[in-house]
């Protein structure tokens, strides 16, 4: 059989820089591998392989409730075993590691132990350097050492430890033996030891579905949100989340784990009768679990890696323009549960870290009774999507849930809703929005989400929410399976309380962006509740100081990383300051943009150089589509952007055997990259494996020299399949400056 390989290359050089995200809380900052330009910054590459993706699609069809997405490979990386460990120009010494497979939409990192000494920091980024996760330090060490990392874009994931550069100690005893002896004082057991990082890497989240939020970083995509159906609506829209823009805030998207699964639900933060503070979180029990149903309740280790993301909705009623920011908390604790089957499917856990000021977090009333809602809202993340309003205007129903064996609740434990059209949609709810809150028209939570068989397609199917009622203390068993103890720990005896903001009358405030490139300008928006004064403080802006509540076009003319101080007046809180630390971030240059971009249109724009000399070693710049087993109908045919051009090359021209093809083409319209710092080239091949290799080397002299790429190497058996491909290497070695 004729062997044919052909490559259609829409060939784009795009100039990047790091952008970063709001994450688990950390301390900022870029990793200082990305100052590094030179051909040798290698490091080790564990490549793991992908799951079977149809196979888990499959099981996700046979189980109940949880939106599926991911499931965990086990791996045993740490940095004993695995990753470089490189001297950087400055004397920082840095360990990484590149954890690669492919076909993920994006990967996540679990810990069986994670410990980062005094002065250390780690950073964890994706292929493209766009989404960079930390530093995390020693403020971040979990209790126990159990911990998880949020979802980075795309199917690699680099970790990268900055080790202090003055090595700090510990001693081995907390206490020691030792006498005086005279002036002096002599120790008999005292050891000291250096205090080391220990990061053990025991799972490798796999994601298989798309995670909206996440599309921000793939520079092959503009957004991601979009997920749920096109009849929700977001939750800024007016009028629908007018009188809502509270108790949004302690709405919140969960990814979680159970065993090797990981899927998205929602629920919410809620509030203690005596405003405790305390980060208690109620959602549906079959996120926790589904046991009467074949599905084991998650774990405590599960459920510490747990991860709540919080603020992840547009600014306004349309969708943005660029995914928008997002804080997250990893870790919680169950306290109490009433399973969907004979109870009322709630779960309430406290999160192992209160949200803190920045992330303006609301504590949610409730109300205790078995009073239908005569009308309210649902507030929700269908498909992981950015957060949704659902509307209902006719008085809740009791009802009974029943999904079919062991998922049948308690008689009339649900509330049922009809969600209704709006000025901007018609609310509904879909997988991922389970355990999201239910409010009543006083703003009180009454129930949290169990299911149901609305949809864009179904407007008028039913909404079955678990009663708060019921789950006060209709289910059985006292302090494990009802809300009474935890959530009125003072024993008022109350039947309804209003939400809590821990920070009211505080200054909080954010930025519209907080990433720009050098002479851009910021806007600055204020959310201090009742503020009468401010007093801004911008480190690297100008103007340097404003006493306007909202400051606008604040303009960064340096490259770096500023802190934004505010100081408010207010009747509750008096005069208080919030500072951000490195809030805005000042890249230099100018923003990201393609500085060329040349396909096979127009042949004339390419040469054919031919380096070996063999008359048949050449590549064809032709409109003629591949022949042979390449047709038109090959699943691996890869289709021409440019109307039908592609460079074709035929490998099986040579006739004698071990002979290295080795033929280019060349771009007659390049561009100088001297000024830039990172270069991605971008293109697709179709590609049959067979006893060979494909390799990419780039040049910037001719060919007198070049870097080698390994697109892939060494095949060991013919497969006659053709397999399209879309490559993004970043040449910045070979191209850049």
């Amino acid at each position: 059989m004729k062997k044919v390989s052909y490559f259609l290359l829409g060939l784009m050089f795009a100039l990047l820089y790091t952008v970063q995200a709001y994450a688990q809380p950390s301390k900022g900052g870029t990793p200082p591998s990305f100052s590094i330009q030179s051909s040798t910054d290698v490091y080790e590459e564990k490549i793991v392989e992908p799951i079977d993706v149809d196979k888990a699609i499959q099981e996700d069809a046979t189980r109940g409730g949880v939106l599926w997405a991911g499931r965990s490979i086990p791996v045993d990386f740490n940095m004993s075993n695995s990753g470089t460990w490189t001297v950087m120009p400055d004397g920082t010494k840095i360990w990484r590691l590149k954890i690669t497979t492919t076909g993920a939409k994006a990967l996540a990192l679990a810990y069986d132990h994670f410990y980062i000494p005094k002065g250390g920091k780690l950073f964890i980024y994706n292929e493209y350097r766009t989404q960079v996760l930390g530093a995390y330090d020693e403020t971040t060490n979990p209790s126990g050492g159990l911990f998880s990392t949020e979802l980075v874009q795309g199917s690699i994931i680099n970790i990268e430890y900055v080790a202090p550069k003055e090595l700090p100690f510990k001693a081995e005893k907390n206490k020691f033996n030792a006498k005086i002896e005279g002036d002096k004082i002599s120790t008999t057991d005292l050891t000291i030891k250096s205090d080391k990082p220990n990061i053990e890497i025991s799972e490798l989240v796999y994601v298989y579905r798309d995670v909206p939020f996440l599309d921000r970083y793939d520079i092959t995509k503009q957004t991601g949100f979009g997920a749920s159906g096109s009849c929700e609506v977001n939750v800024n829209c007016s009028p629908e989340g007018d009188n809502w823009q509270t108790e949004k805030r302690g709405v919140a998207e969960i990814w979680l784990k159970n065993g090797t699964s990981w899927g998205w639900c929602t629920g919410g933060l809620v509030n203690t009768t005596n405003n405790s503070g305390i980060p208690y979180f109620l959602t549906a029990d079959h996120c926790h679990g589904l046991p009467d149903a074949g599905e084991p309740y998650a774990s405590a280790a599960d459920m510490n890696q747990w991860q709540f993301y919080f603020n992840y909705e547009s600014a306004t009623c349309s969708n943005p323009g660029t995914e928008p920011a997002y804080n997250t908390i990893t870790g919680c604790t169950l306290k109490a549960c009433s399973p969907l089957n004979g109870g009322s499917d709630f779960c309430l856990v406290q999160l192992n870290t209160a949200p803190p000021q920045s992330y303006h977090p609301y504590y949610n009333g409730w109300d205790r009774t078995n009073t239908a809602a005569t009308s309210g809202v649902g507030i929700h993340h269908p498909a992981g999507d950015i957060k949704k309003i659902s509307t209902f205007t006719a008085s809740a129903t009791s009802a009974t849930f029943n999904g079919g064996t062991g998922m049948v609740s308690a008689t009339n434990a649900e509330w049922n809703v009809l969600f209704v059209a709006t000025t901007n949609g018609h609310g509904v709810v879909e997988g991922g929005s389970s355990g999201s809150p239910l409010f009543n028209q006083s703003k009180r939570v009454v129930g949290q989400l169990s299911g149901g068989s609305s949809s864009c397609t179904n407007l008028s199917g039913s909404n079955l929410y678990g009663k708060f009622w019921y789950d006060w203390d209709q289910t059985p068993g006292g302090t494990a399976t009802q809300l009474k103890t935890w959530l009125d720990p003072v024993n008022s005896g109350v039947t309804t309380v209003n939400g809590y903001d821990p920070f009211a009358g505080y200054p909080d405030f954010y930025a519209t962006p907080t990433t720009i490139y050098e002479g851009g300008s910021v806007n600055f928006t204020d959310i201090t509740n009742g503020a009468t004064s401010w007093y801004w403080q911008f480190e690297g802006g100008s103007p340097a100081t404003s006493t306007a509540q909202n400051p606008t076009k604040i303009v960064y003319y340096q490259q770096g990383t500023y802190r934004v101080s505010l100081t408010t007046t207010t009747p509750v809180a008096g005069t208080q300051t919030i500072e951000k630390v490195g809030y805005i971030t000042v890249l230099p240059g100018s923003p990201n943009v393609t500085i060329w971009c040349d396909d096979f249109s127009d042949p004339a724009k390419w040469s054919i150089i031919n380096h070996s000399g063999a008359a048949n070693q050449v590549w064809q710049i032709t409109a003629n589509a591949p022949v042979g087993s390449y047709s038109s109908t090959n699943p691996g045919k890869v289709n021409s952007t440019s109307g039908g051009n592609y460079a074709l090359f035929d490998s099986d021209g040579i006739t004698s055997t071990n002979v290295e093809q080795w033929s280019s083409v060349q771009t007659t319209t390049g561009v100088n990259c001297t000024n830039y710092g990172q270069v991605i080239l971008k293109f697709t091949e179709a590609y049959t494996k067979f006893y060979d290799s494909t390799l990419l080397y780039v040049s910037t002299d001719n060919f007198a020299t070049s870097t080698r790429y390994v697109l892939h190497e060494g095949f060991a058996n013919n497969q006659s399949v053709g397999n399209a491909n879309n490559y993004t290497v970043d040449i910045s070695a070979a191209a850049a400056g």
